[in-house]
């Protein structure tokens, strides 16, 4: 999906890290899977990707890449994407003021690693 939507697979390895520590049955606070959606809030995404299971590893990715990608045509600064989908309320704000949050910079950090070990 990174290569569909133009995100750096490695960008979503990461954050799958940080949301699931790799665990596609993981709920914590509503969210679900890997990427820890909230299907409240990306119910109509699902519908247009056609996604019913958000325990399906690749139906979970889905959703948050096309989340991503959308993030990424509204804002391009990765840090700030990261944090709008983390829900920080105070994204746009942190954003202005070269604020990036802990959640953003470790998935950077580790994004960044991963591609080394790639040999990016």
């Amino acid at each position: 999906y990174g290569e569909r939507y133009g995100i750096s697979p490695e960008l979503l390895q990461a954050l799958i890290e940080r949301e699931s520590d790799g665990d596609p049955n993981v709920v914590y606070g509503g969210c679900m899977g890997l990427c820890q959606i909230y299907e409240k809030y990306h119910y109509d995404r699902m519908e247009k990707l056609g996604v019913q299971d958000l325990f399906d590893e690749r139906e979970n990715i889905l959703v948050a890449a096309d989340y991503l990608a959308e993030l990424f045509q509204e804002y391009e600064d990765v840090s700030l994407v990261l944090d709008i989908y983390n829900g920080n309320s105070k994204a746009k704000h942190n954003f202005e003021y070269g604020i990036v949050s802990d959640y953003a910079d470790h998935i950077l950090k580790r994004s960044a690693e991963l591609e080394r070990l790639h040999g990016k």
